[in-house]
């Protein structure tokens, strides 16, 4: 008797196993899916290129002024030494600006990504085939049309 009622427990466990798996199973196949990319080309040509492109050149302009007031009098070393520092200037400039766009496209992709039950996001170029396509989605959070 205690033989049978072990194997009915083993039985009923098994089914309730494929049961939930099976369950598991069509809600996975429901969903179109649960990875997203962005194309991150897009995302550079039409946001962080345009965002980053006036202010780098208005700081480029302003040093190149005062390189040029600078420089007048000084030696050709005292000249290579200044146009590093200016250089180095501007790449911070350009890093800080960059960090902020970044930080507001993240931002943006994490938004999409929970609005639309995207558990894990990619850039394009690391998918063969499937995911779901977000770029557009993300470019119209950062309100590019």
């Amino acid at each position: 008797m205690l033989q049978i009622k072990v194997k009915l427990i083993w039985l009923m466990i098994a089914v309730l196993i494929v049961v939930v798996g099976a369950g598991s199973w069509m809600a996975m196949a429901s969903r179109e899916s649960d990875i997203g990319f962005i194309d991150s080309t897009i995302i550079e040509s039409k946001y962080i290129v345009p965002l980053l492109q006036g202010p780098l050149e208005k700081e480029q302009q302003k040093l190149q002024q005062e390189f040029d007031s600078k420089s007048k009098n000084l030696s050709d070393t005292a000249k290579q030494n200044l146009f590093n520092e200016y250089q180095e200037r501007l790449s911070n400039k350009e890093n800080e600006l960059l960090g902020e766009v970044l930080s507001k496209m993240q931002s943006a992709i994490d938004k999409v990504a929970i609005e639309t039950g995207i558990s894990i996001v990619v850039d394009k170029t690391a998918v063969h085939w499937g995911g779901v396509d977000i770029t557009t989605q993300v470019l119209a959070k950062l309100g590019v049309k």
